[in-house]
């Protein structure tokens, strides 16, 4: 199985409340994410926060992730850039 079809796999499991994959999920995708918030935020503490902030959002938008529209790294990416750039306007 590849990893894109790990990662629908988990985020439909995700919207169903699992906590399990939602772990799995972060364990795949943070590093990525992480980077994408440290570039747009440049301050560690800060992109650690808004990084955690963007994972509360998908865990709460699980349900809403249309794998027709985009794949679910490229969606968790729209919402975590989202969330810096929301981060940094809210300084």
């Amino acid at each position: 199985m590849s990893v894109v079809i790990n990662q629908i796999e988990l985020i439909q499991r995700s919207a169903n409340n699992d906590p399990l994959a939602f772990k799995l999920l972060y364990d795949l995708t943070s590093p990525k994410l992480y980077s994408l918030v440290l570039k747009i935020i440049k301050r560690e503490k800060l992109a650690e926060e808004a990084l955690q902030e963007s994972y509360i959002k998908i865990w709460h938008r699980a349900n809403s992730y249309d794998p027709s529209n985009d794949s679910v790294i490229g969606w968790m990416s729209i919402i975590t850039r989202n969330t810096a750039v929301d981060t940094l306007r809210d300084l």
